[in-house]
């Protein structure tokens, strides 16, 4: 039985090492203080022509009542909003929102994982459209952050989400034995 149990522990183990769940805070973007204040979110206007507030005003949405419209009046200038999420180093993480572009004669969206851009569109036109990026932490706080500007009209982010760890290859090659040997205790046992 003390395999049994050591068997148990391993499976636990790998099952709480491979998914951590949900890490942005009001990825709806629900919860709003002001028209450029949302819980979790710290919001950077542009140099020029900064045109960006939390909300709807008639403009699409995708769930709920509030998404973060991108606007501007300056051709290259963009609006950001960005958070921090903690993570672990070298885990790999599911960055995912929902994007839509109207009216793309002259805007721009570019999106950060770290720094680094996972996204860059200019001069885009489309209804809200599904982005999901598998990303790997470089430190123990990521930043994710969402850049914009659209000067004839308004680009739409909502629904982000970064869920935690996703199960690599290395967990199921744990959990496997471990269910092999539970399965093989089990029948030593039932005879």
């Amino acid at each position: 039985m003390k395999i049994a149990r050591l068997l148990i522990c391993l499976l636990m183990v790998a099952w709480a090492t491979s998914y951590a769940g949900e890490l942005v805070v009001n990825g709806g973007f629900e919860d709003v203080l002001g028209e450029q204040s949302a819980v979790g979110w710290t919001f950077t206007p542009a140099a020029s022509g900064s045109d960006f507030f939390y909300g709807s005003d008639g403009l699409p949405v995708h769930a709920g009542n509030n998404a973060a419209q991108f606007g501007g009046t300056s051709t290259g200038y963009y609006d950001s909003i960005s958070q921090v999420l903690s993570t672990v180093v070298g885990d790999s993480y599911r960055f995912s929102f929902l994007l839509y572009g109207y009216d793309g004669s002259d805007n721009g969206q570019i999106v950060y994982w770290d720094g680094n851009q996972v996204l860059n569109l200019t001069n885009f036109t489309q209804g809200y459209t599904f982005y999901s990026f598998d990303e790997i932490a470089s430190g123990a706080s990521t930043t994710i952050a969402f850049a914009g500007y659209n000067v004839p009209s308004w680009n739409g982010v909502d629904d982000v989400s970064v869920q935690g760890t996703i199960p690599e290859p290395a967990t199921f090659a744990l959990i496997a034995p471990a269910l092999l040997g539970l399965v093989a205790l089990r029948r030593r046992f039932s005879r």
